[in-house]
């Protein structure tokens, strides 16, 4: 073999000479077009995939909470309570009531919870801005009201002012009544200078009236009346209101018998718990008699209903409790015949702020009012 010599420098071999290329083209080439397209296709379809899908809110926060447990992250929501409920899975979900069809295939309508809200507050509104206004107009007649120059209070859903007269002021007797009739006395006219002042704070329209002391009296008749009805009732329920079971007092010249709800139904159920079974027994023998119509009002605090199994919403639920008291009721002898009349009120009427445990739980609770006495 011939020996190389490594004194001899290393030469690299030549290079190809290189070709001119072709001039570019002005613009983009052409798969750079069909590629952005089929892109923006892509896109769309993706879009279009999202706005036809329907989540389950149950469903995504169980992957969430999956996710966070897989990754060891935690959040706490200090406003979320707990529920009970009868299971965590619901196999049968039938809100409403369907009608029987010959197919398995049922269909119904759901209410959404924004037209709930709507509806209701749609139903109430004329009753709360009522309310609202009574108690404008009592507080700017407060100083008339001590006195016992006028009396205001509410009559078929109008703001009504009665002013009392004495004999003096509306006439001598009874047979100059007719020939003073056109004559209007100090006390009405002053009390409607006044009216007429806090007329621009109410919209709604005041009713002035003038009483004769014969008024008065059938008026202070009709509450000795209740306030009697009222002791009767405080007496045959003696021991249930020892023992904090139940309130009995008067309000807005009828009769309220408040139950706590806690003690009367589970958490988020409208069936009745046996020990107020037990008490609306209690009840029913000490009003049997005493009425010919009741209303049973349910309230409820302003915690959402986690688990919509049963019931929507606080509104369905305040219904259902009150028509649970209202079914036990008409099973008791001498209330078959009654006439009762079921509201729900869901968190609309609170006695307390739902801000605190406490306060929520006073807002729980069942009312059973009686206006019209035998």
């Amino acid at each position: 073999m011939s020996e190389v010599d490594q004194s001899a420098p290393l030469l690299q071999p030549a290079r190809p000479k290189k070709k001119d290329c072709e001039p570019c083209g002005v613009g983009a080439p052409l798969y750079m077009a069909t590629f952005s397209d089929m892109a923006i296709l892509l896109m769309a379809f993706f879009v279009l995939l999202l706005s036809m899908t329907e989540i389950d809110l149950k469903t995504w926060q169980q992957i969430t909470g999956q996710i966070r447990l897989a990754f060891g992250t935690q959040s706490i929501n200090l406003d979320f309570v707990i529920p009970t409920a009868r299971s965590m899975t619901i196999d049968d979900f039938s809100p409403n009531e369907a009608a029987r069809e010959v197919t398995l295939d049922v269909r119904q309508r759901m209410e959404t919870e924004g037209e709930l809200i709507v509806r209701n507050t749609e139903t109430y509104q004329n009753q709360f801005d009522i309310e609202r206004e009574f108690l404008i107009l009592q507080a700017s007649l407060e100083s008339e009201i001590e006195r016992g120059e006028v009396i205001v209070k509410i009559q078929d859903e109008q703001l009504v002012v009665e002013v009392p007269e004495t004999s003096q002021s509306a006439g001598k007797g009874e047979d100059q009544s007719e020939d003073r009739s056109g004559i209007v006395s100090q006390q009405l006219i002053s009390a409607s200078a006044k009216v007429a002042q806090i007329q621009s704070e109410i919209t709604r329209d005041i009713n002035v009236f003038a009483t004769r002391e014969s008024s008065i009296e059938s008026n202070e008749d009709s509450t000795a009346k209740l306030l009697n009805k009222l002791q009767a009732l405080r007496e045959n329920l003696r021991t249930e209101i020892e023992n904090d079971l139940l309130e009995a007092e008067m309000r807005d010249d009828a009769i309220y018998i408040t139950v706590d709800g806690d003690d009367s139904f589970a958490s988020g159920s409208a069936e009745l718990r046996p020990n107020f079974v037990v008490l609306l027994g209690e009840i029913g023998r000490s009003i049997a008699g005493l009425t010919d119509s009741i209303a049973i009002e349910g309230h409820t605090d302003d915690i959402p209903i986690a688990f919509r199994d049963r019931f929507q919403s606080n509104w369905d639920l305040s219904a259902a409790r009150a028509s649970s008291v209202a079914t036990t009721l008409m099973s008791q002898p001498g209330l078959e015949d009654m006439q009762y009349e079921v509201l729900g009120f869901a968190d609309t009427v609170p006695v307390a702020s739902n801000n605190t445990v406490q306060g929520r739980s006073q807002n729980r609770r069942i009312e059973i009012k009686m206006s019209d006495f035998n």
